[in-house]
């Protein structure tokens, strides 16, 4: 059991009118899925491994110059990353890709903020995969690196501090954010391709 992060590919356009519908009694999201212009992505990803694999950017944006926090902040918050705390957010250019401070191309979180998280028209997404051409990981991992060494510190003096799998887990998590970003980015790209708008969720 648990929260996963999913995603619904649709047409705005076409489902529009059910935003007169979300403020009445009756109005169940369901519509919004099983809507024919409605289509499930076939990809989804436990909450707890999504905080999880993100935390190379979360723990090694600390290290980047302030430029590159901007620019990584900005593009992972807009991809898949919840992020932390305060200082995270004053990274984070909340309008880069959208004309809203909430993420919601469909503009329906004004109306039920528990509707779903994000909402992007396949424009927006556009912006996000140009973007992601310019990703560095390599930047990526050797500040998250860093920041996993000066962490490291923290713990060595614990007789039940393992090294080797403090390192071993270093290794893998940072994999796992490779692949997160890589899987998200192609949902987008088909989106792209098919012209549909994204609508996404945790369910």
């Amino acid at each position: 059991m648990g929260t996963y992060w999913s995603g619904i590919k649709t047409l705005f356009s076409e489902i529009d009118y059910l935003k007169n519908r979300i403020k009445e009694l009756d109005f169940d999201y369901i519509e919004v899925i099983e809507h024919p212009a409605s289509q499930a992505i076939d990809f989804t990803i436990k909450t707890t491994q999504l905080i999880k694999y993100s935390t190379p950017i979360a723990y090694g944006i600390k290290h980047l110059s302030e430029k590159e926090k901007k620019f990584y902040g900005t593009f992972f918050f807009h991809m898949f990353w919840t992020t932390q705390d305060d200082e995270h957010e004053s990274y984070i250019n909340t309008k880069k890709y959208t004309s809203n401070t909430s993420n919601d191309d469909l503009g329906w979180l004004k109306l039920d903020p528990e509707a779903y998280w994000k909402a992007f028209n396949y424009k927006t997404l556009e912006l996000i995969v140009s973007d992601y051409e310019k990703i560095n990981f390599n930047v990526i991992k050797k500040m998250y690196k860093l920041e996993r060494s000066e962490s490291k510190k923290q713990f060595e003096g614990n007789p039940n501090f393992n090294s080797s799998e403090y390192q071993k887990e270093t290794e893998e998590t940072f994999k796992d954010f490779i692949t997160l970003s890589k899987n998200i980015v192609e949902i987008y790209k088909n989106c792209i391709t098919e012209k549909k708008d994204l609508i996404i969720e945790f369910i």
